[in-house]
């Protein structure tokens, strides 16, 4: 009898465990001086992303391509460098790995501080996702979990 409990207990721990997505949080900013001021930037002044004070993002809504635009803070970036970035992402969590981005492009203006290479990511489902960019030898990686409730909230498109 005692061999079931201590059975039940594992597996019942670990999926509690299976079930969390370890998310990333940011810090208050900016990391360059013009940058956004943002309570949540996580990275360098190399690359950078602000991200959702919860390390929630929405799934996208029914009728949208995207539910989420990623403005990426790269010292050096400028309109006609967009090849250079590399971008990946990646379900840690069980479910489909059906996260799309299709290109990267380029945004700027006084309100982002910066020319930032942008990623517009469509989520179709909930889910635990490592997201990852590079830049001239520079990467950064972070977690971010999707909510179909988180509609409305962060950067939402």
């Amino acid at each position: 009898m005692k061999t079931i409990v201590v059975a039940f207990l594992i597996c019942q721990s670990f999926s509690v465990w299976a079930t969390e997505c370890p998310v990333t949080i940011g810090i208050d900013g900016p990391y360059v001086e013009g940058w956004p001021n943002a309570k949540t930037w996580y990275g360098s002044e190399k690359i950078a992303v602000i991200l959702p004070a919860d390390g929630i993002w929405p799934t996208t809504k029914p009728g949208n391509l995207t539910s989420v635009k990623l403005f990426w803070y790269l010292e050096g970036f400028k309109p006609g460098l967009e090849n250079e970035f590399e971008f990946s992402i990646q379900r840690i969590d069980e479910g489909p790995n059906d996260a799309v981005a299709p290109r990267v492009t380029n945004a700027g203006g006084p309100n982002l501080g910066a020319w930032t290479a942008l990623v517009g990511i469509d989520f179709p489902n909930e889910g635990c996702w490592e997201i990852a960019g590079s830049f001239r030898g520079n990467t950064l990686t972070f977690v971010v979990k999707t909510e179909i409730s988180a509609y409305g909230r962060g950067n939402a498109a």
